[in-house]
Protein backbone atom coordinates (compact mmCIF):
# COMPACT_ATOMS: atom_id res chain seq x y z
CA UNK A 1 0.00 0.00 0.00
CA UNK A 2 1.74 3.61 -0.83
CA UNK A 3 2.37 5.62 2.14
CA UNK A 4 1.34 9.29 2.26
CA UNK A 5 3.47 12.34 3.03
CA UNK A 6 2.51 14.47 5.44
CA UNK A 7 5.81 16.33 5.04
CA UNK A 8 8.79 16.23 7.04
CA UNK A 9 11.16 18.38 9.18
CA UNK A 10 14.67 17.85 9.93
CA UNK A 11 15.85 16.49 13.10
CA UNK A 12 18.38 19.07 13.68
CA UNK A 13 17.23 22.21 14.21
CA UNK A 14 18.85 25.24 11.88
CA UNK A 15 21.55 26.53 13.04
CA UNK A 16 21.36 30.65 14.08
CA UNK A 17 23.64 33.27 12.55
CA UNK A 18 25.02 34.68 15.60
CA UNK A 19 26.46 37.25 13.03
CA UNK A 20 23.15 38.76 11.96
CA UNK A 21 21.78 41.49 14.47
CA UNK A 22 18.17 41.49 15.49
CA UNK A 23 16.63 44.70 16.03
CA UNK A 24 13.44 45.51 18.19
CA UNK A 25 11.61 46.07 15.76
CA UNK A 26 12.43 42.85 14.06
CA UNK A 27 11.52 40.84 16.87
CA UNK A 28 8.18 43.08 17.55
CA UNK A 29 7.17 42.35 13.41
CA UNK A 30 7.88 38.37 14.46
CA UNK A 31 5.27 38.51 17.69
CA UNK A 32 2.08 38.99 16.00
CA UNK A 33 2.70 36.44 13.77
CA UNK A 34 3.53 33.75 16.05
CA UNK A 35 0.56 34.60 18.28
CA UNK A 36 -1.43 34.70 15.01
CA UNK A 37 -0.22 31.07 14.26
CA UNK A 38 -2.40 29.02 16.78
CA UNK A 39 -5.49 30.11 15.65
CA UNK A 40 -7.73 27.96 13.20
CA UNK A 41 -7.79 28.61 9.83
CA UNK A 42 -11.74 29.20 10.05
CA UNK A 43 -10.89 31.59 12.40
CA UNK A 44 -8.46 33.59 10.31
CA UNK A 45 -10.80 33.69 7.44
CA UNK A 46 -13.93 34.54 9.10
CA UNK A 47 -11.67 37.22 11.28
CA UNK A 48 -14.52 36.26 13.96
CA UNK A 49 -12.19 37.61 16.66
CA UNK A 50 -11.22 40.92 14.71
CA UNK A 51 -14.94 41.55 14.31
CA UNK A 52 -16.26 40.68 17.91
CA UNK A 53 -13.22 43.36 19.12
CA UNK A 54 -14.71 45.49 16.84
CA UNK A 55 -17.73 45.58 17.73
CA UNK A 56 -16.93 45.94 21.18
CA UNK A 57 -15.05 49.11 21.04
CA UNK A 58 -17.95 50.50 19.06
CA UNK A 59 -20.59 49.17 22.02
CA UNK A 60 -17.72 51.00 24.52
CA UNK A 61 -17.65 53.82 22.65
CA UNK A 62 -21.28 54.73 22.35
CA UNK A 63 -22.13 53.76 26.11
CA UNK A 64 -19.39 55.44 27.08
CA UNK A 65 -17.31 52.82 28.96
CA UNK A 66 -13.47 52.99 29.17
CA UNK A 67 -12.81 51.18 26.25
CA UNK A 68 -9.94 49.44 27.20
CA UNK A 69 -9.02 46.90 28.68
CA UNK A 70 -13.08 45.30 29.48
CA UNK A 71 -14.60 44.76 32.75
CA UNK A 72 -17.15 42.63 34.27
CA UNK A 73 -19.14 45.53 34.05
CA UNK A 74 -18.76 46.65 30.90
CA UNK A 75 -18.92 42.94 29.47
CA UNK A 76 -22.12 42.03 30.67
CA UNK A 77 -23.93 45.07 29.21
CA UNK A 78 -22.40 43.95 26.00
CA UNK A 79 -23.72 40.52 25.85
CA UNK A 80 -27.51 42.60 26.60
CA UNK A 81 -26.54 44.83 23.75
CA UNK A 82 -25.92 42.22 21.36
CA UNK A 83 -28.89 40.08 22.72
CA UNK A 84 -31.08 43.59 21.37
CA UNK A 85 -29.39 43.62 17.97
CA UNK A 86 -30.67 39.97 17.70
CA UNK A 87 -27.54 38.19 17.46
CA UNK A 88 -27.35 34.71 17.66
CA UNK A 89 -26.11 32.73 20.79
CA UNK A 90 -22.94 31.53 18.43
CA UNK A 91 -22.08 35.13 17.34
CA UNK A 92 -22.48 36.56 20.69
CA UNK A 93 -20.21 33.56 22.24
CA UNK A 94 -17.64 34.15 19.25
CA UNK A 95 -17.69 37.96 20.04
CA UNK A 96 -16.65 37.34 23.37
CA UNK A 97 -14.09 34.51 22.37
CA UNK A 98 -12.02 37.36 20.28
CA UNK A 99 -12.72 39.64 23.67
CA UNK A 100 -11.13 37.19 25.80
CA UNK A 101 -8.21 36.05 23.20
CA UNK A 102 -7.09 40.03 22.95
CA UNK A 103 -7.29 40.23 26.62
CA UNK A 104 -5.60 37.79 27.84
CA UNK A 105 -2.98 38.55 24.93
CA UNK A 106 -2.30 41.55 26.84
CA UNK A 107 -1.83 40.32 30.59
CA UNK A 108 -5.10 41.73 31.55
CA UNK A 109 -7.76 39.95 33.61
CA UNK A 110 -10.28 37.94 31.39
CA UNK A 111 -13.80 39.24 32.77
CA UNK A 112 -15.79 36.77 29.94
CA UNK A 113 -15.79 34.02 32.48
CA UNK A 114 -17.42 35.39 34.73
CA UNK A 115 -20.11 33.62 36.69
CA UNK A 116 -22.65 35.94 35.50
CA UNK A 117 -21.43 35.95 32.22
CA UNK A 118 -21.72 32.39 31.79
CA UNK A 119 -25.46 33.04 33.05
CA UNK A 120 -26.26 35.33 30.51
CA UNK A 121 -24.62 33.00 27.49
CA UNK A 122 -27.08 30.29 28.88
CA UNK A 123 -30.17 32.39 28.76
CA UNK A 124 -28.95 33.89 25.59
CA UNK A 125 -28.74 29.90 24.03
CA UNK A 126 -32.54 29.11 25.70
CA UNK A 127 -33.63 32.55 24.21
CA UNK A 128 -32.19 32.21 20.96
CA UNK A 129 -32.25 28.40 20.10
CA UNK A 130 -34.11 27.65 16.68
CA UNK A 131 -34.00 24.09 15.52
CA UNK A 132 -32.40 22.82 12.60
CA UNK A 133 -34.15 22.61 10.21
CA UNK A 134 -31.25 20.74 7.70
CA UNK A 135 -31.87 16.70 7.41
CA UNK A 136 -29.20 14.46 8.33
CA UNK A 137 -27.76 12.87 5.56
CA UNK A 138 -29.11 8.48 5.76
CA UNK A 139 -28.14 6.90 3.81
CA UNK A 140 -31.12 6.59 1.71
CA UNK A 141 -30.89 10.51 1.44
CA UNK A 142 -27.47 9.53 -0.06
CA UNK A 143 -29.32 7.10 -2.68
CA UNK A 144 -31.75 9.48 -3.86
CA UNK A 145 -29.04 12.24 -3.84
CA UNK A 146 -27.33 10.42 -6.23
CA UNK A 147 -29.88 9.11 -7.82
CA UNK A 148 -31.31 12.26 -9.26
CA UNK A 149 -27.72 14.02 -10.17
CA UNK A 150 -28.15 12.51 -13.98
CA UNK A 151 -31.27 15.23 -13.87
CA UNK A 152 -29.67 18.05 -12.88
CA UNK A 153 -26.06 17.50 -14.00
CA UNK A 154 -24.36 19.36 -17.10
CA UNK A 155 -23.31 16.34 -18.40
CA UNK A 156 -22.11 12.62 -17.32
CA UNK A 157 -18.32 14.01 -16.19
CA UNK A 158 -20.29 16.37 -13.33
CA UNK A 159 -22.70 13.26 -12.93
CA UNK A 160 -20.05 11.14 -11.88
CA UNK A 161 -17.83 13.95 -10.20
CA UNK A 162 -20.51 14.76 -7.76
CA UNK A 163 -21.64 10.64 -7.15
CA UNK A 164 -17.88 10.47 -6.21
CA UNK A 165 -17.44 13.91 -3.82
CA UNK A 166 -21.17 12.42 -2.03
CA UNK A 167 -20.13 8.75 -1.25
CA UNK A 168 -16.53 9.48 0.11
CA UNK A 169 -18.02 12.48 2.14
CA UNK A 170 -20.14 10.21 3.15
CA UNK A 171 -18.67 6.65 4.69
CA UNK A 172 -15.35 8.96 4.99
CA UNK A 173 -17.33 11.11 7.57
CA UNK A 174 -15.41 14.25 5.55
CA UNK A 175 -16.19 18.27 6.52
CA UNK A 176 -16.84 19.84 3.43
CA UNK A 177 -13.26 22.18 3.39
CA UNK A 178 -11.84 18.01 3.33
CA UNK A 179 -13.85 17.75 0.20
CA UNK A 180 -14.26 21.00 -1.52
CA UNK A 181 -12.24 24.68 -1.11
CA UNK A 182 -14.22 26.83 1.29
CA UNK A 183 -12.15 29.90 0.77
CA UNK A 184 -8.86 30.86 -1.54
CA UNK A 185 -6.80 28.32 -1.01
CA UNK A 186 -7.08 24.50 -1.79
CA UNK A 187 -4.22 23.30 -0.56
CA UNK A 188 -6.33 21.69 2.76
CA UNK A 189 -8.44 19.41 0.44
CA UNK A 190 -8.03 15.74 -0.47
CA UNK A 191 -5.45 15.41 -3.21
CA UNK A 192 -5.69 12.48 -5.95
CA UNK A 193 -1.81 11.74 -4.35
CA UNK A 194 -3.48 11.25 -1.00
CA UNK A 195 -5.19 8.84 -2.92
CA UNK A 196 -4.94 4.71 -2.75
CA UNK A 197 -7.08 1.82 -4.20
CA UNK A 198 -6.44 -1.52 -3.52
CA UNK A 199 -8.41 -3.32 -6.14
CA UNK A 200 -8.21 -6.68 -4.51
CA UNK A 201 -9.77 -5.86 -1.62
CA UNK A 202 -12.45 -3.87 -2.91
CA UNK A 203 -11.43 -0.73 -0.97
CA UNK A 204 -10.38 2.92 -0.53
CA UNK A 205 -7.19 4.74 1.57
CA UNK A 206 -7.48 7.78 2.01
CA UNK A 207 -4.70 10.09 3.50
CA UNK A 208 -6.25 12.87 5.52
CA UNK A 209 -3.40 15.75 6.27
CA UNK A 210 -5.49 18.24 7.56
CA UNK A 211 -8.33 18.32 9.93
CA UNK A 212 -9.99 20.74 12.48
CA UNK A 213 -8.88 18.71 14.94
CA UNK A 214 -5.29 18.28 13.69
CA UNK A 215 -4.10 21.61 12.88
CA UNK A 216 -0.31 20.56 12.87
CA UNK A 217 -1.07 18.25 9.76
CA UNK A 218 -0.06 15.04 11.09
CA UNK A 219 -2.26 13.39 9.28
CA UNK A 220 -4.47 9.94 9.60
CA UNK A 221 -5.59 7.64 6.86
CA UNK A 222 -9.32 6.32 6.44
CA UNK A 223 -10.21 2.79 5.18
CA UNK A 224 -13.36 3.12 3.26
CA UNK A 225 -15.04 -1.01 1.65
CA UNK A 226 -16.81 -1.11 -1.16
CA UNK A 227 -20.98 -1.37 -0.44
CA UNK A 228 -21.67 -2.60 -3.74
CA UNK A 229 -24.80 -0.29 -4.37
CA UNK A 230 -25.25 2.84 -5.87
CA UNK A 231 -24.02 4.77 -3.03
CA UNK A 232 -20.83 2.44 -3.02
CA UNK A 233 -17.67 4.74 -2.91
CA UNK A 234 -15.31 2.09 -4.72
CA UNK A 235 -17.76 2.08 -7.91
CA UNK A 236 -17.91 5.50 -7.76
CA UNK A 237 -14.52 6.58 -7.62
CA UNK A 238 -13.69 4.36 -10.08
CA UNK A 239 -16.02 5.57 -12.48
CA UNK A 240 -15.26 9.08 -12.24
CA UNK A 241 -11.18 8.62 -12.29
CA UNK A 242 -11.53 6.64 -15.80
CA UNK A 243 -12.86 10.36 -16.71
CA UNK A 244 -11.03 12.44 -14.67
CA UNK A 245 -7.97 14.53 -16.56
CA UNK A 246 -4.52 13.02 -15.61
CA UNK A 247 -3.21 15.48 -13.49
CA UNK A 248 -2.02 16.61 -10.04
CA UNK A 249 -4.47 19.11 -7.66
CA UNK A 250 -7.70 18.63 -5.88
CA UNK A 251 -9.31 15.31 -6.30
CA UNK A 252 -12.50 16.29 -6.90
CA UNK A 253 -11.95 18.70 -9.84
CA UNK A 254 -14.04 19.59 -13.15
CA UNK A 255 -13.24 18.74 -16.41
CA UNK A 256 -11.34 21.81 -16.61
CA UNK A 257 -9.04 20.92 -13.72
CA UNK A 258 -10.43 23.84 -11.21
CA UNK A 259 -11.54 22.16 -7.58
CA UNK A 260 -15.08 22.05 -6.73
CA UNK A 261 -16.14 24.40 -3.95
CA UNK A 262 -18.35 24.53 -1.06
CA UNK A 263 -20.89 26.39 -3.08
Amino acid sequence: MAAFSTGCSSSTDPTIDSSRRFSAPHLQIEIPLLLQAPLSENTQKTYAYQTGLQAYYEFSHSAQYNIWPPTSDSVVQFVAYLSVKGLSYATVRSYLAGVSYYTKLQGHQDPTNQFLVCKLLQGLKRMKHTKDTRLPITKQLLQDIISILPRVCFNNYETMLYSAAFSIAFYGLLRVSEVAVTGKTSDRVLMIENLYIDHNDLSLYIGVIFSKTDQMGRGTTLHIKSTGDITCPYLSINKFLALRPHSKGPLFCHFGGSPITRY
